[in-house]
């Protein structure tokens, strides 16, 4: 925490670091030089009051900002620190449920990902040549799931999973709705993306027929997810994980 309050104190504050800089010299200079003698046949007399004046200032300031380090900026930041880990959290479970979602559809269509490609590239390329009929097996193929926090195996759709990780996003963007005004730019810019998909929200509406809709949900909105995926790994200072669709031994989909 202590790097990050001095590289954030750095970052925010070099208009008042060029002062402190300023202020210093000022006092070394008098220092070495108050003694010395005084150059265009001034009045050493007003030359000095007018240099204790200036020294006087810059003397008032180092200590006014350091009180201000002490009692206004180092207690925000530690608060910012807690509330910027806290929803960075959340950012990370959205990431991690967003890549869930988007390797559940990639799996029940059989798209096949490699870990050297370049995933939007290929899916705009695949969904091309894709009947949207084909899309109907989100809801009627069945696969098994594994429960990695109870440690068991469950056999749900396709299109059931989606249902369960879209809730699970909607819920997760509504914990982010406090912080908001605590949010950097590159982070308000990932949450606008995050709000401005209708996938989550209206993924119920395909349950009668999955094919209405279904050119925009999965062509325009699950580009927008992989890019928003990137996104969150990257506020998040992480490498993104792989979109390859990685089966064990027993074909279980690991997500």
């Amino acid at each position: 925490m202590n790097k990050y309050i001095f590289h954030t104190y750095l970052r925010n504050h070099k208009f008042l670091n060029l002062l402190l800089i300023l202020a210093l010299l000022l006092i070394i200079i008098n220092g070495f030089a108050y003694n010395s003698p005084v150059w265009f046949d001034l009045d050493y007399i007003i030359v000095n009051y007018f240099i204790d004046i200036l020294v006087n200032l810059s003397i008032g300031y180092i200590v006014s900002l350091i009180f201000y380090i002490l009692v206004v900026f180092i207690p925000d930041t530690k608060k910012e620190y807690q509330l910027k880990a806290k929803y960075m959290t959340t950012f990370g479970v959205i990431g991690s449920k967003i890549h869930n979602f988007i390797l559940t559809v990639f799996k029940a269509i059989e798209f096949e990902v490699m870990p050297t490609d370049d995933v939007h590239s290929k899916w705009k390329i695949f969904f091309e040549h894709t009947d949207l009929h084909y899309i109907n097996h989100l809801r009627n193929k069945v696969n098994k799931f594994e429960d990695i926090r109870l440690g068991t195996n469950h056999y749900e759709t396709y299109y059931d999973k989606l249902i369960i990780l879209s809730s699970q996003i909607e819920l997760l963007k509504k914990d982010l709705i406090p912080f908001i005004a605590f949010f950097t730019e590159n982070e308000t810019d990932v949450y606008t993306d995050i709000e401005d998909r209708v996938i989550f929200s209206n993924i119920r509406n395909f349950e009668n027929d999955l094919c209405i809709g279904t050119d925009d949900m999965f062509s325009r909105d699950l580009l927008h997810l992989i890019d928003i995926y990137y996104k969150i790994r990257k506020l998040q200072g992480a490498d993104p994980i792989s979109f390859y669709n990685k089966i064990d031994q027993t074909g279980i989909l690991q997500i």
